[in-house]
């Protein structure tokens, strides 16, 4: 099965207190396995990068998972394929 989401990651230029789940928090903060919000199917997923921009030092893994450091404030709104392991 295969589906896309689209999510819009927020990097704050400043330390918050309770973030949701696609706010990376502020800039320079070391992200290493937040995972995107994928449910349904049969994991695990295998995701892309379909269209848009991640923020500068993030990348996607191909299992969901946000990594590196942010380097730039802002929102970037992204848009992931994902596939399960049915395909």
């Amino acid at each position: 099965m295969k589906a896309t989401i689209s999510i819009t990651l927020v990097v704050d230029p400043a330390p918050i207190t309770a973030p949701p789940t696609d706010d990376l928090g502020p800039v320079g903060t070391k992200v290493d396995g937040q995972s995107l919000p994928i449910s349904g199917g049969t994991p695990p997923y295998t995701v892309t990068n379909g269209s848009g921009t991640l923020p500068p030092g993030i990348t996607v893994n191909q299992d969901g998972t946000l990594s590196g450091t942010a380097t730039q404030a802002g929102q970037f709104p992204v848009t992931f394929d994902v596939a399960d392991s049915l395909g």
